[in-house]
């Protein structure tokens, strides 16, 4: 998925600003979404991405 991510024009080493970087990640977690992705799996440690997401 990196690899993908990367030849889509994601910048692989250039410094972005917060609100930048936030927009990227939405629309890949858009993406995901609309290709079926489950939102609420967890990881390992039973946190879910909204749980990682609110305590970071």
């Amino acid at each position: 998925m990196c690899q993908t991510l990367l030849w889509m024009g994601l910048p692989a080493d250039k410094q972005q600003s917060d609100d930048h970087l936030a927009r990227d990640y939405a629309e890949i977690m858009e993406a995901l979404l609309r290709r079926g992705a489950t939102p609420d799996v967890a990881n390992n440690a039973g946190q879910t991405p909204l749980h990682l997401h609110a305590t970071a």
